[in-house]
């Protein structure tokens, strides 16, 4: 008994408890309201244990880092907070590894303040200290004691020089030399010379030997007497520094000890306050402000404003006692959720920013920039999969510091100049949790290829891409309601949110179902702007409607040139009359407009062994789901007919005029109804299209599409002209999954179309042939045989 869908039955039954308009509705507060997600994301925040970030996969909006990042944020508003500032400091053991300080939230900014206020107090006390009476006489009092020394020194060389008859003369070079004084009668005074060989004539040789003998004793003493004044001028310079820094130690010791005070439980800032100390009494000229006007000199000379010098000497020379600070929570009560929308290597790690100056290129810890991984910790970053490893060595540093605990700012500027200076900056500890956002492919290949990503992601939140009618609907509402609020759009009324929940409906493919929010909030907005435009007070379902045929339009170029090649005649489709061997089966296209078709499929049958032969598989044009449908319809046959004879058949089986790749096995319950009617010689009813899957037992199989497979085939027979005996055979399963368009369900209810669900293959032939199936499969069987006893004859 051949069985056809009402008109009732295509319709969606919509909850009736609807309100009149979305005023009545509170805004829906988070997309995301699915208990599975919600409870996954939940566990992800609670537990603060190591590798417990989370992927989200399924969540399909445009916005969905910014819906995550709002979640989050209510998700976490009471819970405490534990915030670091991060500080880069100049480390004075070992210039190129800049130390980290970290400070409680807000206390960076302070230790910066107070760190430059204690520059200035030195800067004051220093200079004050170094003009005091008392150091003054100290310094005097050692000068004094060298000077003694010197001058002992030299009057006791000068002597014992004058007793040889030798003199200490200045040489041309800056040095000294002794000679012999003796007098010149040209210049008519006397000279002293050093050269001895030119004293012939006034000595003899033996006495010029004798001579040189003592010149060169005394050179030695000389040479001596230098280096022992150099040694004393050393230990004197020494000595005035050990005085010098023993003097500003009392200086600098009490506001340096006053500041470690304030950080008992800072080991670190203490231990750089201490080695800052050092520094300032060993380079207290910076301090004194002589080396600012050679800096100043100098820079001048490179030209420059003396405003813009004195800023640049004032930073140069005191740099060093700089706080650099990273990252500052000042003010900040609550968890960061941070979104990093371009997730690069220096993005996330950070990165030391370079000057460039003549050539050379250089930078220091003032240069550090920390990047989003430092500023999330404390709380969450919030990254996208496929943004995340398109960039270079973005993913290796995500999971080392989730590894580690610690990221690392790396130097990895490409050296342009000649010269470049490498900082490595110690690790910053962090503490933050990853919420990567995703789809089930990447989570495989990652699962799959990298054994770190699920130690390190344990919590998968994944949405459903389906809500339920009844409570979807609610969500529905909710949602409208929050679109309008946020876009300043006319409310909704009760017609509109019916054609909204329709639509979501079809997009879902499914009548119990709706599509996922995100995908309904573009005609949301189109029906609201339509409505606003015309200066109405609600958006009616007419409103609703117009948006959903002008995005249809936009986007269905490709559905109607397809269906015009159709309607002229340029493929060969029938929609009435009867053919042995073709029918009309349905092709489903999903890219960026999803539509349905009919295409002819042919089967032609002979005497042979080959079995069935796909046209598409021979030419390389179906893939591997197809192909496993032609062979589940060999295995039906055989099943069917081949238990009491072997079946020597040739089948030759083609989609005609299809050029591109075909996939998937909904049109093999229609291949094997064209088969069938070639066996028996019996003709198929063209205003008939079919869709279904089927196995090797006979039994119709679901499929997917079906409303667009349906509305296809309609749009072709309402273009040539209704009949009344059109229609679509479509698996039984698939009749929950209807939700067809209201031309399509009025044709229905006029008796123009009709839609028979069926569970076997033998209701389906039945329907396509008028005839019952006992009759269609003794011709089959009596068809087999003579291609048997023709085979036998031939051999």
């Amino acid at each position: 008994m051949v069985k056809e869908l009402k008109a009732e039955e295509l319709k969606l039954h919509i909850p009736k408890d609807l309100p009149e308009t979305t005023k009545e509705v509170e805004p829906l507060e988070s997309i995301v309201s699915q208990e599975r997600v919600l409870d996954a994301i939940k566990s992800g925040i609670d537990i603060e244990e190591k590798g417990f970030n989370i992927y989200i996969s399924g969540l399909n909006s445009p916005d969905r880092l910014n819906i995550v990042k709002e979640l989050v944020e209510k998700l976490t508003q009471d819970k405490e907070s534990k915030l670091y500032d991060f500080c880069y400091v100049y480390n004075f053991k070992n210039p190129e590894e800049p130390r980290i300080l970290i400070f409680p939230a807000g206390e960076g900014k302070k230790f910066k303040e107070r760190m430059d206020n204690l520059v200035e107090i030195l800067k004051k006390d220093i200079r004050k200290a170094l003009t005091d009476s008392v150091y003054e006489k100290k310094i005097s009092g050692l000068r004094s004691e060298l000077n003694s020394k010197i001058m002992e020194l030299e009057a006791n060389l000068k002597n014992e020089v004058s007793s040889f008859g030798f003199v200490i003369v200045s040489t041309q070079t800056g040095g000294f030399d002794v000679g012999i004084p003796i007098m010149n009668n040209n210049i008519g005074r006397q000279v002293v010379e050093t050269k001895l060989d030119r004293l012939k004539g006034i000595y003899s040789e033996e006495e010029i030997k004798n001579l040189k003998n003592t010149q060169n004793e005394l050179r030695r003493k000389l040479k001596k007497v230098g280096k022992q004044i150099m040694y004393l001028k050393e230990e004197y310079a020494k000595k005035e520094r050990e005085v010098k820094k023993e003097w500003l130690f009392t200086v600098v010791e009490s506001p340096i000890e006053a500041l470690k005070q304030l950080y008992p439980d800072n080991e670190k800032v203490k231990e750089h306050l201490e080695e800052m100390k050092e520094d300032v009494v060993t380079y207290s000229s910076s301090f004194e402000g002589t080396s600012q006007q050679n800096v100043m000199g100098l820079l001048g000379l490179m030209g420059g404003s003396s405003g813009n010098i004195s800023s640049v000497v004032e930073s140069e020379t005191f740099g060093v006692y700089d706080v650099n600070i990273v990252v500052d929570n000042s003010g900040k009560k609550r968890r960061p959720v941070i979104v990093e929308t371009n997730p690069s290597f220096l993005n996330l790690n950070g990165k030391i920013e370079k000057i460039s100056s003549q050539g050379i290129v250089h930078s220091d810890f003032r240069k550090i920039k920390a990047g989003s991984i430092a500023k999330s910790s404390g709380g969450y970053l919030i990254v996208d999969v496929y943004d995340l490893l398109r960039k270079p060595k973005a993913w290796e540093v995500l999971k080392r510091t989730l590894k580690t605990g610690e990221v690392k700012i790396e130097d990895i500027y490409e050296n342009i100049g000649v010269l470049s200076s490498v900082l490595d900056p110690q690790p910053i500890p962090v503490k933050l949790k990853v919420i990567m956002l995703g789809d089930e492919y990447a989570y495989y290949v990652l699962s799959q290829y990298d054994e770190d990503f699920k130690e390190l992601f344990k919590i998968k939140a994944q949405f459903d891409p389906e809500l339920d009618l009844e409570k979807g609907t609610k969500n529905y509402v909710s949602f409208a309601a929050k679109v309008v609020k946020e876009k300043e759009l006319p409310p909704i009324d009760k017609t509109g949110l019916e054609a909204i929940i329709e639509y979501g409906a079809r997009l879902a493919g499914r009548r119990e179902k709706l599509a996922e929010l995100t995908k309904i909030e573009e005609v949301i907005v189109e029906a609201g702007t339509l409505a606003k435009k015309g200066k109405k007070d609600v958006v009616t379902r007419k409103d609703v409607e117009k948006a959903i045929e002008a995005k249809t339009k936009r986007h269905s170029l490709y559905m109607e040139k397809y269906q015009e090649v159709i309607n002229k005649g340029l493929k060969l489709i029938e929609t009435d009359g009867e053919k042995i061997g073709q029918i009309n089966g349905l092709v489903y296209y999903d890219a960026d407009f999803a539509f349905g078709a009919p295409i002819k499929i042919t089967a032609v049958t002979s005497v042979g062994r080959n079995g069935i032969v796909s046209i598409e598989k021979e030419t390389g044009l179906s893939k591997k789901i197809h192909n496993k449908g032609v062979f589940t319809i060999e295995g039906y046959l055989r099943h069917k007919f081949g238990q009491d004879m072997p079946l020597s058949v040739h089948i030759n089986l083609a989609f005609e005029q299809l050029y591109n790749y075909l996939d998937g096995d909904s049109a093999s319950s229609t291949e094997l109804y064209a088969i069938l009617s070639s066996l028996a010689g019996a003709p198929i009813k063209q205003g008939i299209a079919v869709t279904g899957s089927v196995n090797q037992f006979g039994e119709i199989q679901p499929i997917g599409g079906v409303n667009e497979k349906i509305e296809g085939f309609f749009d072709i027979c309402k273009a040539r002209g209704l009949t009344g005996e059109q229609g679509v055979i479509i698996p039984e399963q698939n009749v929950n999954d209807l939700v067809l368009k209201k031309e399509v369900v009025k044709a229905v209810e006029e008796g123009k179309f009709h839609i028979y669900p069926v569970k076997r293959i033998e209701e389906g032939i039945e329907i396509l042939t008028g005839k019952p199936f006992e009759e269609i499969a003794t011709k089959v069987k009596e068809k087999l045989k003579t291609y048997l006893n023709a085979m036998k004859n031939s051999e």
